[in-house]
Order: structure tokens, then C-alpha cells, then sequence
């Protein structure tokens, strides 16, 4: 049981992209994680349906620690002045990034809008509030007992396990 993370990523660049910004740049995790490619290759496919060129597209790598991210952050801003948008992996690394934002003297969302995947509590508390494609994780909980419960019950029958895509939930905020 999970969410959908290629389209997860794919509605949040979307959603960049209807509301007229044209550089955004990604923030993901470790590669060698499945879910940061799944979400980086929606970040792409949104890019291309929407007819950004392939040279606009910017990606961060938000391996290492929250001090190292920002610096990357901070030096994407300074070396790309046009950037539009930012859409990061989760809502830390969104923290990070909206430090580095303010801290080039932009502002939230005016000049750099921002948008991340979790819906931690401590997103609805930064300033600005952030925009971030909410996880279903009460449901992905609920699904999975329910799966191990069932399997347990089978005993020596065993059922199998099956897999479940949920989609998230675009929470728009004042980033």
C-alpha cells in the first residue's frame, strides 16, 4: 500500500505550470530510492507535456545534510535569477529551500512559488504557509492492517498481498 508518487509529482508540477510559472526547479532525494525516481520522472513528464525545454530543466540534490541543501538551493537561486518555482520531494527539504529563497531577498510566493509532497503539521506554520500534495498516510495504514490482518486470518493459506496505488491531495496554501 502506498501513493502514487509519478503522479503525485506530475499534478504538483502541473499545478506550477497552470498558474503560469515556466523555470521550475525540483528538489529529490536519493536516486537510488525508488519513490525519488518515480517523483523525478513526473516532474520531467510534466515539464515536456507542457512544452519546457530540456535545458529549463533543473534538478537539486537534497542528499546530505538540511545546511548543504540550502547552500545548493542558495546557489541554484543566485546562478539561475529567473527561477519561478520550486517543487520539493518533501516538506523539510521545502523548509530549506524557502530559507534559501528569502535569504536571495525574494519573496513567497511573488517571485519564487513552492510547492513539496508530505503535509507534515510544520507546514501549515511556516511563513508562508506551504503548498504541498498531502500523503494519504491515515489510509495507507488503514490498508495495510487490513492486509496483514486478512493474511494473518488465512493461516496457512495465505493470502496474497495486494498492491494498493492511493492518490494524494493538493493542499494549496500561501506558498
Amino acid at each position: 500500500v502506498h501513493m502514487d508518487d509519478y503522479d503525485t509529482a506530475y499534478r504538483a508540477t502541473e499545478y506550477l505550470l497552470q498558474r503560469g510559472l515556466r523555470k521550475p526547479v525540483m528538489v529529490s532525494g536519493n536516486l537510488r530510492i525508488g519513490l525519488f525516481r518515480q517523483r523525478i520522472q513526473g516532474y520531467l513528464d510534466a515539464l515536456a507535456n507542457f512544452g519546457i525545454a530540456e535545458a529549463e530543466r533543473l534538478v537539486i540534490s537534497a542528499e546530505g545534510n538540511a545546511h548543504q541543501l540550502y547552500e545548493k538551493a542558495r546557489n541554484m537561486l543566485e546562478e539561475h535569477g529567473d527561477i519561478d518555482a520550486l517543487f520539493a520531494s518533501s516538506d523539510p527539504q521545502a523548509i530549506c529551500v524557502m530559507r534559501a529563497i528569502k535569504d536571495t531577498g525574494r519573496s513567497i510566493p511573488k517571485d519564487v512559488s513552492v510547492i513539496s509532497i508530505d503535509d507534515i503539521p510544520m507546514s501549515e506554520m511556516t511563513d508562508p504557509a506551504l503548498t504541498t500534495m498531502s500523503q494519504p498516510l491515515y489510509e495507507i495504514g488503514r490498508m495495510a492492517a487490513k492486509q496483514l490482518i486478512n493474511r494473518i486470518e488465512a493461516g496457512d493459506k495465505a493470502a496474497s498481498y495486494e498492491e494498493i496505488c492511493l492518490k494524494s491531495k493538493l493542499c494549496i496554501r500561501g506558498s
